[in-house]
């Protein structure tokens, strides 16, 4: 009897202490310290004015994010940690997917501990958990996309289409990018047994489920006259930074974490070889044809950082599989883990997002505007204005206010009505009730 009760609180033990539980929580704990200690990013204040605001549509972004935004500052106003809560959750849950995918594609302990101590750790990654950004949602849906194909393969249920579609199409209402990344997997799954699914009607009913989530945006860019292929054409004709293939292969290095660069390197090169599904063999498909869409068209070299969960997974499988050594596992979990809390610490601790360099707010100035005023409350103004006219660098002008400063110039926008550019002027109540504050 004592040794049943034994084993039965030892079984929940290793429930409580499973991988992904202990990474994800710890992740969450670390932002929810931290996250305040960096103020309000000009993408947030533009995201809360056109959240409260609400459209269908945006120039440069669909609707969710911006909905998130204004949704967390009616509620917790400037308690960022508050705020960001959402970004939190999100980049927890990616940590604890990745883990989690990991065990069910077969890995054990070590490769679930492996795969979701580099998620956690890469920079790009702690830093979209650092503050809203359209990014937020990219990692844990493109994983998700795989880990449905997964199931579709464990269970042979083709309705497992419709989860595929249903991730889709909530994820092009945070941002677009997931299209290209669909496409990539599309044409890499045409070279594995997966395609036998487009005999049959359920990858046709999720393509159409998906298309019904996001189609009231895509009706609002109609309706613009297509403002975001416009902003995407601006950007890869010279606003983005042209990138060499070897210069973009670096930066991803930078962004995931030297010390990751093995493990995801070890999953491109599992999914050539013999993966146990199919869709493994699609991934590193979608890579390389992601990798040279990106160096072509001048994207920006963290685009591609969302696919990164599912090559950690299958690396780490892979790592798990021919590294026997105890020792040897235990001193490259260490190496990770060390390397990465000693290059993302300086950051943190100082409430510094880990892609800028200097202070917090002095990162601002990156949009050509000014920071000298701006302080952590800083709030969307009361009398804001989008425009035309403002900075070289950005598509339109974003006035906030902050502590002991009526108005700073701080990014532009781009405002799309009608197909013409005009000036609006945005009232926001809660920013007013601030200012009467001060």
């Amino acid at each position: 009897m004592a040794a049943a009760v034994a084993d039965a609180m030892s079984a929940d033990t290793q429930k409580l202490l499973r991988p992904s539980l202990v990474l994800g929580g710890l992740t969450l704990l670390v932002h929810l310290l931290f996250n305040a200690g960096y103020g309000m990013n000009r993408d947030e204040l533009y995201f809360i004015v056109c959240g409260q605001r609400l459209a269908w549509g945006y120039v440069d972004q669909p609707p969710l994010v911006p909905m998130l935004a204004a949704w967390s500052y009616a509620l917790a106003g400037d308690w960022l940690i508050g705020f960001r809560l959402i970004p939190a959750l999100a980049l927890s849950g990616t940590v604890v997917m990745t883990a989690e995918f990991v065990r069910a594609a077969g890995g054990g302990r070590y490769a679930q501990w492996l795969a979701g101590l580099c998620a956690a750790l890469a920079p790009q990654f702690l830093a979209i958990g650092m503050l809203f950004t359209t990014d937020t949602f990219q990692p844990i849906s493109w994983l998700a996309c795989v880990w449905v194909l997964v199931r579709l393969e464990q269970t042979r249920d083709e309705r497992w289409w419709l989860a595929f579609g249903a991730v889709v199409g909530l994820s092009l209402l945070s941002k677009y990018m997931i299209a290209f990344y669909v496409v990539a997997l599309a044409i890499g799954l045409l070279a594995t047994s997966l395609r036998a699914s487009l005999l049959r009607p359920w990858v046709y009913a999720g393509a159409a489920l998906g298309l019904v989530i996001v189609l009231p945006n895509i009706l609002w860019q109609q309706a613009h006259g297509w403002p975001f292929i416009e902003l995407a054409k601006a950007g890869a004709s010279g606003k983005n930074i042209e990138l060499s293939p070897w210069g973009f292969f670096t930066q991803q290095l930078l962004l995931m974490g030297p010390l990751a660069g093995p493990v995801w390197l070890a999953g491109l090169w599992a999914g050539t070889r013999k993966p146990a599904f199919a869709v493994f063999r699609a991934v590193p498909i979608a890579y390389v044809l992601l990798f040279a869409f990106f160096v072509i068209n001048h994207g920006k070299a963290y685009y591609l950082t969302p696919i990164y969960p599912v090559l950690l997974a299958m690396g780490a499988i892979a790592i798990e599989r021919r590294m026997a050594n105890a020792h040897v596992r235990g001193a490259a979990v260490a190496a990770i883990a060390v390397s990465g809390a000693v290059g993302d610490s300086g950051h943190v601790a100082r409430g510094v997002h880990p892609l800028f360099s200097g202070s917090g707010h002095d990162a601002i100035r990156d949009c050509g505007g000014t920071s000298e005023a701006v302080q952590a409350a800083a709030v969307p103004c009361r009398h804001a204005w989008l425009a035309r006219d403002g900075c070289q660098d950005c598509p339109g002008l974003l006035v906030i206010a902050a502590k002991g400063t009526r108005q700073s110039r701080v990014c532009r926008r781009q405002l799309w009505r009608g197909g013409r550019h005009r000036h609006l002027r945005l009232a926001a109540g809660a920013a007013a009730r601030h200012q009467r504050t001060q």
